[in-house]
């Protein structure tokens, strides 16, 4: 699941995502988002924009996290090197790992073949 306001880093996403034979759900606002993945049991990994204007990456990972029905590996993306504090709190609610924007493909690639076990 790719959650992040950009219509751009949706498009990137898609694009890096299509060497794995994977379904990708998208959401950018607050709606569909959560709500999806509490409704979506066999996700695997979450691409999570730490910086949304409505509704903050660590809001939607508390949320996500309060709906008891989902478990997965979450990787939080944040916009800056500089909000290393929503880093740590990501990392402290749960998120198994992180990338720093810009995403460097290689390292995105690194970070969902270490999260996510092969078929």
């Amino acid at each position: 699941m790719v959650v992040d306001d950009s219509s751009l880093i949706h498009l990137m996403y898609k694009m890096a995502l299509s060497r794995y034979k994977c379904t990708i759900l998208e959401a950018k606002e607050r709606t569909g988002g959560s709500e999806s993945a509490g409704q979506e049991p066999d996700i695997d990994l979450i691409l999570l924009d730490i910086n949304m204007p409505i509704m903050s990456g660590l809001e939607f990972l508390q949320e996500v996290q309060e709906l008891g029905s989902y478990s997965t590996s979450r990787l939080l993306s944040r916009a800056r090197k500089e909000k290393e504090e929503d880093t740590n709190r990501g990392m402290e609610m749960g998120a198994a790992g992180y990338i720093t924007k810009p995403v460097q493909m290689m390292k995105l690639h690194s970070m969902i073949e270490k999260l996510v076990p092969s078929p």
